[in-house]
C-alpha cells in the first residue's frame, strides 16, 4: 500500500486515527497532513486518508468507518487499517484494548460505560497524561514530518504495535 502522503481531519483527535496513523507511519516515512480531503485526495491512492472522507476503499487507501450504520459492528479507522494488513484477527485477539477502542469512538463514553458495565465516570479514570497529552498535540497539528517528536513518537508506537502483531 504505497502512499507519498497521510491525511487525517483536522482537530478534535480519537485514539484510534492516532494509532491508525501511527501504524501507517511505520510503513513509509511520509509526512502527516491534518486537513479535510479535497476531491481528488480520495481519488489519489498516493494520498492515504484516514478516519475521514466517508469513504472506505482499501485499494484506493482511504480508511473512514463514519459512513457505516449505526446499527454496524463497531469499527473505527485502525480496525480498517489493521484489517487490511491481515492483522484484524491477531489485534482482536491479543489487544484488549481494542474492542473498547472501537466502542468508544463509535458508540461514545455513555454506551461504552454501559457495554463494560462501569458507571460512566470509571472512564476518565483510565486516562493519563499520556493518552491527554498525545492527542490534544496530534489534534494541534496540521503537519508532522519526519524528525519531528511527535511524528517520530508516533512512527514508534505503530512499529511496535506492528511488531507485536506480527511476531
Amino acid at each position: 500500500m504505497p502512499f507519498a502522503t497521510l491525511l487525517t481531519h483536522p482537530g478534535g483527535a480519537h485514539k484510534d486515527e492516532f494509532l491508525a496513523c501511527s501504524v501507517l507511519l511505520a510503513l513509509p516515512p511520509v509526512p502527516l497532513v491534518g486537513r479535510e480531503p479535497l476531491p481528488g485526495d480520495l481519488d489519489d491512492a498516493a494520498t492515504c486518508v484516514v478516519d475521514v472522507g466517508h469513504r472506505h476503499e482499501p485499494a484506493l487507501n482511504n480508511f473512514d468507518h463514519h459512513q457505516f450504520p449505526p446499527d454496524h459492528p463497531p469499527t473505527c479507522s485502525l480496525s480498517l487499517v489493521l484489517q487490511h494488513l491481515d492483522l484484524y484477527e491477531d489485534a482482536r485477539q491479543f489487544c484488549e484494548w481494542l474492542e473498547p477502542a472501537e466502542w468508544f469512538d463509535c458508540r461514545g463514553p455513555i454506551e461504552t460505560a454501559r457495554w463494560l458495565h462501569i458507571e460512566r465516570e470509571t472512564l476518565n479514570k483510565l486516562n493519563s497524561p499520556i493518552d491527554t497529552t498525545l492527542l490534544r498535540r496530534f489534534a494541534q497539528s496540521t503537519r508532522l514530518e519526519p524528525g519531528q517528536p511527535l511524528w517520530e513518537i508516533m512512527r514508534m508506537i505503530g512499529e511496535d504495535l506492528l511488531g507485536y502483531l506480527k511476531t
